[in-house]
């Protein structure tokens, strides 16, 4: 106990002894027992409001310059209310997005993450004006991202179709552009005959033939 007094309080030396001396006295009479308690009180209150102020400053130092010589209690309180506010803001903006435009389809689920990027860029900026919208920003950001995370979960992760049919799919594309196509033609699709191509090259040499024979009617 008197370590714990002299080690944690080390700038109230003199209330310290000042204590101890009461607590050490050998055997006290009856007729002092009450003095002596209340002497005891008495230091101790005063090392309790001695060992307030010094924890008080130390975190008051911890503050940014410009929020110091206001109410850190205060303070606390407006940066938790506007963090919660960003951080559920941002996943609300994710969910609409979801919802509204997406209607919750998991095969554009790939795009969310784009789509989120948009939104903190748009709606939550890294570089606000402040330091209050930048508590809103910050959290709205990690609420942005979280939520596509959750949603990205539960379309790739928890069921799992959405990658057993881009995997067959897949092997579909590099089949038609490689071996054959879903009719049975040989060759990949680039390759078949363009037929348009081959009709405009007809179409012209017959058009540089029949010049002659045009004018000739045309202009006798």
């Amino acid at each position: 106990f008197f370590y714990f007094i002299i080690t944690d309080f080390s700038s109230t030396t003199q209330l310290s002894l000042e204590l101890i001396a009461v607590l050490i006295k050998s055997y006290p009479t009856p007729s002092t027992i009450a003095t002596n308690i209340s002497t005891m009180k008495l230091l101790l209150s005063k090392l309790t409001a001695l060992a307030l102020v010094s924890v008080s400053s130390t975190y008051a130092l911890e503050w940014p310059s410009f929020l110091r010589g206001t109410n850190n209690a205060d303070v606390e309180a407006s940066l938790e209310s506007d963090c919660e506010d960003g951080y559920f803001a941002g996943r609300a903006d994710v969910d609409k997005h979801w919802n509204n435009v997406m209607k919750q389809n998991c095969d554009k689920v790939w795009g969310l993450e784009a789509e989120g990027e948009k939104i903190k860029k748009n709606k939550y900026p890294s570089n606000p004006s402040d330091w209050r919208k930048s508590t809103y920003n910050q959290c709205g950001r990690t609420g942005v991202d979280e939520r596509v995370a959750e949603i990205e979960k539960q379309c790739l992760h928890d069921d799992s179709s959405q990658c057993t049919d881009l995997g067959n799919e897949a092997a579909e594309i590099i089949v038609l552009n490689g071996f054959c196509t879903p009719g049975g033609t040989y060759g990949a699709a680039h390759e078949q005959p363009n037929y348009k191509a081959e009709c405009k090259d007809a179409a012209t040499t017959i058009c540089m033939g029949n010049i002659p024979n045009v004018a000739h009617r045309w202009c006798p």
